[in-house]
């Protein structure tokens, strides 16, 4: 008989005294994290200051268990890379109700099922995974809610909303970044669930800051202050094919480097954009205005499995998540594709116009 998530959650909250809190408001959705180390409630507090909230009401409550010894004897099973990649990053056990995921890296275990949400392990050295856990929580109940997750940056300006997709390294977080240098507003990095509301596409970010390279960095005005001088004066000698494929990993906190109130969580949705250019081709940029059913090729550029961390309730993910649906939400919407030469110059002052 399979172990219940249920007696486990009671166990392990009856284990560890949880006294610590911090209440976050997503646009709308209220979390409330409970923790038995302070010092893991300052670095939550510090990370998620913009969605702070007061109110004792909550949607969904979050257990975080800083124990660096915590394990369980589980037989987990490997979780198989999404196609392209070969590292597995995590495995699994399932519970009668719920699951447990465990990090391979690090050892961290994620319990979730039925309400019950516990992250448990080495938090303080890992706070980012507890990060994305909670997000992870938000996610899951805007796909719930009937969202289509994206593969997919976002920007706002005058209530209007621009995702922005591409395949793997074609430079979302740079052009999205490069449009809050514009005087627009930051909605979400890398995930971005989209939903009909009366009729209409509403969009949602997630609380979780743009992680960048040195490429992004030094070609963005607002971002440079991120490095010291002797970074600055290391990449700004490196080649553009080289400093593009540099990998080192830097936080850019969007109210620090671009003003507070330039980070949201909701915003109409009005366009998605598919960046598709070239880093090696010269000549100019080009911009086309595309029907996704002519273009299957490109779905594969912004359509997210949810992976490990949803729970599906009735329909299976393949029906839940099927390009058919996605084709079906953006119908009406417009749909572009960047091809021909990388300039996030030019893209910047294109969409910037067409959002004005």
């Amino acid at each position: 008989m399979k172990e219940s998530l249920k007696s486990i959650s009671g166990y392990i909250l009856e284990k560890f005294q949880t006294k610590f809190s911090v209440s976050l408001d997503f646009s709308g959705s209220k979390y409330k994290i409970i923790t038995n180390n302070s010092s893991v409630q300052n670095m939550l507090l510090n990370y998620f200051d913009n969605f702070l909230d007061y109110e004792v009401e909550f949607s969904e409550k979050i257990h975080v268990i800083h124990d660096p010894e915590f394990t369980t004897n589980f037989s987990f099973t490997d979780n198989l890379p999404d196609k392209g990649k070969t590292k597995i990053k995590e495995e699994y056990y399932l519970l009668s109700d719920g699951i447990c995921v465990r990090k391979k890296s690090t050892g961290m275990l994620f319990f979730f099922g039925k309400g019950i949400n516990i992250a448990a392990g080495d938090c303080l050295n890992n706070i980012n995974q507890v990060v994305n856990f909670v997000n992870n929580r938000h996610i899951g109940r805007k796909l719930d809610e009937g969202c289509l997750l994206f593969h997919a940056s976002a920007v706002s300006s005058n209530n209007r909303g621009l995702a922005i997709s591409g395949f793997p390294g074609k430079g979302k977080s740079t052009l999205a970044l490069r449009l809050l240098s514009a005087g627009m507003t930051f909605i979400t990095n890398d995930r971005l669930m989209i939903n009909k509301i009366d009729g209409s596409a509403k969009m949602f970010g997630v609380a979780k800051y743009p992680r960048i390279n040195p490429g992004t960095i030094i070609n963005n005005r607002d971002l440079i202050k991120l490095l010291s001088e002797k970074e600055r004066n290391f990449f700004l000698s490196m080649k553009t094919s080289d400093i593009w494929s540099y990998e080192k990993k830097y936080d850019a906190i969007i109210e620090k480097y671009f003003g507070y109130g330039r980070f949201k969580l909701e915003e109409n949705f009005n366009a998605l954009v598919i960046l598709n250019w070239n880093l090696n081709y010269y000549k100019k940029t080009l911009v086309n205005k595309i029907d996704l059913s002519e273009h299957p090729e490109l779905f594969e550029s912004f359509v997210k499995s949810p992976g490990l961390f949803y729970r599906s309730e009735g329909d299976s993910i393949e029906n839940k998540f099927s390009y058919d649906r996605y084709r079906e939400l953006l119908e009406g919407y417009d749909v572009f594709e960047l091809k021909g030469k990388v300039d996030f110059n030019w893209a910047a002052e294109y969409f910037n116009q067409y959002l004005k």
